[in-house]
């Protein structure tokens, strides 16, 4: 699917009226999140990346503190990060959907997993304003239970 298309797909969801947190509450859900530092985030990537060599790691960062790991690190199969541009942002996160909406059902139970996902999202905190970060992240949502899917989200940065 062409970035455009997917762009104004995105732009077109509605979220559903019980998912929709009025000002107040998201500026007290955003509050939840962890701050880390750039370091943290790095050392974390890294672990998931090399510490077995099935995972799939993926890395949102809303500035731009990651750039240059995330060039880097974009250098391996298993690896994919942006950091800034909004919409490169949504399409990353779409692009995990569709990889979790195409995998074969798993029982919660399983420990061994064959290709792991890790989302790192730094600044969920801001991103969480724009209604299309929050309805992607709602249809995430669905899969947080599964044992392939883990889904980190922190503060950027401290």
């Amino acid at each position: 699917m062409k970035k455009e298309a997917l762009l104004a797909k995105i732009d077109a969801l509605v979220p559903q009226g019980d998912n929709v947190l009025f000002e107040e509450e998201k500026k007290e859900e955003a509050e939840n999140f962890v701050a880390v530092s750039k370091d943290e985030i790095v050392k974390l990537f890294r672990h998931y990346l090399f510490d077995n060599k099935e995972n799939q790691v993926y890395v949102v960062d809303d500035q731009k503190e990651l750039r240059k790991d995330i060039q880097f690190y974009n250098s391996f199969d298993r690896f994919r990060g942006v950091c800034e541009n909004f919409s490169d942002i949504l399409v990353l996160l779409e692009d995990v959907l569709d990889e979790m909406s195409n995998r074969p059902n798993l029982d919660p139970e399983e420990e061994i997993v064959e290709d792991p996902i890790y989302l790192i999202i730094c600044g969920q905190n801001n991103l969480i304003e724009d209604s299309r970060f929050e309805t992607l992240m709602s249809e995430l949502s669905q899969f947080s239970s599964r044992p392939d899917l883990h889904i980190l989200s922190y503060q950027a940065y401290n």
